[in-house]
């Protein structure tokens, strides 16, 4: 009883720590089956971020085969785990920015310095007024819990791990990871397209003209263990001191220089305040060298992203006045 008293102390807390931090990841878990729009809720642990996204599940099949799992309103698509599946569209073209979200409350807050590996499985949907496909669907972190209806999540363009090609195949589930190097005790997330238009590729699939991009979600993972959550121990080698820019003067005061080590085709570098909050946005294509005008943020510390070549790199930003 000794021995295994020793065991419990020191490796269930290693083995707590290193597990999915997303509640129900593949939404088996379910309250009521779904009989129309907007039921994310009727999923346990998970909500509608912006407008209307859809929950679909086996168990409505007989009651309302609309939301069914494999064959829906949307497609014929088995789930890739269970029998559950959310969808959400990307892109619509009757409202700029316009994006479908789900949102979830991690089960523990991340813990700052720490580095997550991110996954979740999506799937094209291709119908006759979902011809469309984008790029661009990602997870981000939050300290909000947004509200479909009270406080909707918004297309802001900072995703904090993206999908940074056109996902087409309306067979398999594609899987999106990545990493991020926790920069505040995040507490929610949310799943869809979080780039604006500008910033969203669109393609067409098929003949004719469609009105909507739309995809399935299913088994969303967020762990301190690469294996935990199937993503390759190379996609996590992004460490806090091996970031592909620099920033200077440190503290800030009216201009920031920010030095990158190669030639960046296309970018952009956002400045985000400890809650998570955009405050400056910059987009640059060809240079090695960028200044940003920093003259309107209060002193303090903030967060500087860089997105570029399908990653993102951030930095500590001290301002001071």
């Amino acid at each position: 009883m000794k021995k295994l008293l020793t065991f419990l102390l020191i490796y269930l807390p290693v083995y707590l720590f290193s597990q999915n931090l997303v509640i129900n990841p593949s939404f088996e878990n379910h309250t009521s089956c779904p009989d129309q729009i907007n039921q994310v809720d009727y999923a346990t642990g998970w909500k509608s971020w912006g407008v209307t996204p859809d929950y679909f599940n086996a168990c409505a099949n007989t009651t309302a085969p609309n939301f069914g799992v494999p064959l829906n309103n949307r497609a014929f698509q088995p789930a890739r785990t269970g029998v559950a599946y959310m969808g959400l569209f990307t892109y619509t073209v009757f409202l700029p920015n316009q994006r479908e979200f789900i949102g979830g409350q991690l089960s523990s807050l991340l813990i700052p310095g720490q580095l997550y590996y991110i996954s979740f499985w999506v799937n094209h949907v291709e119908n006759s007024v979902l011809l469309k496909a984008t790029d661009g669907i990602g997870l981000k972190f939050s300290t909000v819990d947004h509200n479909y209806f009270a406080e909707p999540d918004t297309a802001n363009d900072a995703p904090h791990v993206f999908a940074n090609t056109i996902i087409t195949d309306t067979v398999n589930w594609v899987q999106v990871h990545g990493t991020f190097l926790a920069d505040s005790a995040y507490s929610f997330f949310g799943l869809g397209n979080y780039f604006g238009d500008s910033l969203t590729t669109v393609i067409q699939m098929g003949s004719g003209n469609s009105n909507y991009a739309y995809y399935f979600i299913d088994d969303v993972c967020i762990s301190t263990d690469h294996t935990v959550c199937g993503v390759p121990l190379s996609a996590g080698s992004v460490k806090q001191n091996d970031l592909s820019f620099q920033i200077s003067p440190q503290p800030a005061d009216e201009n920031i220089n920010v030095s990158f080590k190669k030639l960046i085709d296309s970018g952009m570098l956002v400045i985000k305040n400890l809650s998570g909050q955009m405050l400056l946005m910059e987009e640059f294509k060809n240079r090695w060298k960028l200044q940003v005008n920093t003259s309107t943020l209060p002193a303090g510390v903030y967060v500087a992203e860089c997105m570029a070549d399908g990653k993102i790199f951030r930095s500590k930003l001290i301002v001071s006045r």
